[in-house]
């Protein structure tokens, strides 16, 4: 796996820590989804990155999508 790819999940792993410890309060359920829309984001950028699909230049979840 390459660095950028290691770099990318680390990012989303950590959006997923974040959530886990709002996950029980319900006055920032925005929070968490703002983390989770992160998450995929992240996500989906790393597997760009790792078969080398093409540029990133949007961080628009339906764009990356679709590049994948």
């Amino acid at each position: 796996m390459k660095q950028i790819t290691r770099e990318w999940l680390k990012a989303a792993d950590d959006d997923i820590a974040a959530m886990e410890r709002m996950l029980g309060d319900s006055r920032i359920t925005n929070v968490v989804a703002f983390h989770a829309q992160q998450c995929i984001e992240k996500s989906f950028k790393a597997v760009i990155e790792e078969f080398e699909i093409g540029l990133i230049k949007t961080n628009n979840i339906e764009s990356l999508y679709s590049k994948i």
